[in-house]
């Protein structure tokens, strides 16, 4: 058996004597961290700090991290959370991306007609999650941008696996009513 190959929470033990065990778990949540913090709409270089605090925090307040009370990847991304509303409320800022700085959802392999295709889309439905409320974007960030389960969400946000289910549901019936909503007829 390899270091890979064993859970976070026996990284996390390992980590407190060796930094080999904490470099995989880095590797392991360091991109759903990232996306967690851009699609919350901080810039790159703010989403790399908080990715890059997350771990330092974490690193430093490995000893007082307890398996029973929560898994790994809950602690890292209540810290990851943490640290993204701080950076959210000194900024001021309730955009989910910048005009300036777009995510680029679109694939590479698109001719240049699909990708606009592709682009508008994207930036159709970001538009439509920025009308959302706060809790509904934080909640469809941490599943759509950082894939974790609903499960993970509840530990993460306090909040109980049926509402965040519920929220979800309602999230996704607005954005779904928000993008296919028909254009106002311009026939006379």
């Amino acid at each position: 058996m390899t270091l890979e190959d064993l859970s976070d929470e026996r990284l996390a033990r390992l980590s407190l004597h060796d930094s080999e065990p904490f470099g995989i778990l880095f590797d392991r949540y360091a991109i759903k961290i990232y996306n967690f913090a851009r699609f919350r709409g901080l810039q790159p270089s703010e989403a790399q700090d908080v990715t890059s605090d997350t771990f330092e925090r974490a690193l430093r307040a490995l000893d007082r991290f307890d398996p029973l009370i929560a898994s790994f990847s809950t602690w890292l991304f209540s810290i990851a959370r943490n640290l993204t509303l701080d950076h959210l409320r000194a900024n001021h800022r309730k955009r989910l991306t910048s005009i300036d700085d777009p995510v680029d959802f679109t694939s590479p392999d698109l001719d240049p007609e699909h990708e606009l295709i592709e682009k508008q889309a994207a930036d159709a439905l970001l538009d439509s999650i920025r009308k959302l409320d706060a809790r509904a974007q934080e909640i469809l960030s941490l599943k759509f941008a950082s894939r974790l389960s609903n499960k993970e969400i509840a530990e993460v946000t306090k909040l109980s696996e049926s509402h965040v289910a519920v929220i979800l549901f309602r999230s996704i019936r607005k954005l779904r009513t928000m993008l296919f909503q028909e254009e106002p007829s311009t026939h006379g």
